[in-house]
């Protein structure tokens, strides 16, 4: 390790010593960053799912999912003590529990996945860059800022709106990994399921069978490190997991869409191009005041 990390030195002082005299980052004040980490994270995950089924990968977009969910709460507490979002009693709550339904899935696919399994390298890079994004606006350096501080940031109204689409989308997403925990053929490493499906029986979460106690996993296929069928009771559970996903989702995606749907977009519109954002206005503008009436919005049609 040492020799290659020597030789790398030596090869990039002699060829690039000009661009290594500087680091390259993105501006602080970016406002588009947040949005355009989530889009791409959509698409790469997506991409992922769709070319075949590595359960790694899976565990990956189950706990960005669950980050989303955590940094949109943050930034809805934040967008609301800065007087551009109005605090609801709905919001936060099924983003909460669909952030808990993602962790928790994450948990059963982490179960499935072989130690030192590869990632799929660009949707590896599109989590990364959620994070850091995620981490420009919310954090001081390695700690989590306070709402007051988080408020004014510049970029916070348009981080808000994207978090918020970023939620609406994840209900698609949640689909699709559902679809994936349905799959035939799934493996993983011996001892995990083994463990998983005892404790899931222990817990009521699986029926248990008439014929009592049952070896799951051979105690041989532990010894030796295989990977092994999906035990029964860890399907079943893995199910009901992503069912719980799918409706949390659902359920958080129509509270972002209704959020929206009321004028969020252009609200946050105009707290991003008003000069009053920094420091903090001294009007409230509520978040989910209409931009307009509904009559206006559909042309006289009554509002959906």
């Amino acid at each position: 390790m040492s020799a290659c990390e020597n030789t790398a030195r030596s090869y990039l002082t002699d060829r690039f010593a000009q661009t290594l005299a500087g680091e390259a980052i993105r501006p602080v004040d970016d406002p588009g960053r947040l949005a355009q980490a989530l889009a791409n994270w959509d698409i790469q995950s997506h991409r992922a799912l769709a070319r075949d089924l590595e359960p790694s990968n899976i565990l990956l977009i189950t706990r960005t999912q669950g980050l989303v969910a955590g940094a949109s709460m943050v930034l809805v507490d934040a967008a609301a003590t800065a007087g551009i979002l109005e605090p609801s009693d709905r919001l936060v709550p099924a983003i909460a529990d669909a952030g808990r339904s993602w962790s928790n899935l994450a948990g059963r696919w982490g179960d499935l996945a072989p130690p030192g399994a590869r990632l799929d390298e660009r949707l590896a890079r599109a989590a990364a860059e959620v994070r850091a994004a995620y981490r420009q606006i919310t954090h001081n350096t390695t700690t989590l800022a306070a709402p007051e501080v988080i408020a004014t940031r510049p970029g916070l109204p348009q981080a808000t709106l994207a978090t918020l689409r970023a939620i609406r989308a994840g209900a698609e997403l949640a689909h699709v990994v559902a679809e994936k925990g349905n799959t035939a053929g799934l493996t993983g490493p011996a001892r995990a399921l083994s463990i998983r499906a005892h404790n899931d029986i222990e817990a009521g979460l699986v029926v248990n069978p008439p014929e009592g106690d049952v070896v799951w996993v051979s105690p041989a296929d532990i010894l030796a490190r295989r990977n092994v069928p999906i035990p029964r009771p860890v399907r079943e559970s893995l199910r009901t997991a992503s069912a719980t996903t799918v409706s949390a989702s659902a359920t958080a995606a129509a509270t972002a869409d209704l959020t929206i749907a009321n004028g969020a977009d252009r609200s946050l519109d105009v707290a991003a191009t008003s000069p009053a954002l920094n420091p903090l206005p001294t009007r409230r503008r509520s978040l989910l005041e209409p931009a307009f009436t509904p009559l206006q919005r559909f042309g006289g049609a009554q509002s959906r």
